[in-house]
């Protein structure tokens, strides 16, 4: 699925399971997102390797949309599966 938007927030965080350290860029979809019935506007992308882009920067994006667990911004796991794109590819 390909999404259009503009980077929200950008934050990482050490993975102790994975031993690595993980991105995430919160996109705002320029279109609402139908995910399992749910429209969505924010939407996270997790990657591995270091993010390129800025808060501001508008991007495409194309990846599968999945149901996962992240850590917060206090360092705790999410209460539930949150949508989320993980490793897509800029287009």
């Amino acid at each position: 699925m390909k999404i259009r938007g503009e980077i929200y927030k950008i934050r990482s965080y050490f993975d102790y399971n994975l031993q690595k350290n993980i991105n995430i860029s919160f996109i705002e979809a320029d279109e609402l997102i139908k995910v399992n019935g749910t429209m969505i506007k924010l939407i996270p992308i997790i990657s591995e390797s270091s993010s390129t882009y800025k808060v501001g920067e508008k991007i495409e994006v194309d990846g599968e949309i999945r149901f996962e667990y992240i850590k917060t911004s206090t360092g705790n796991r999410s209460a539930a599966p949150i949508p989320v794109v993980r490793q897509c590819l800029s287009v």
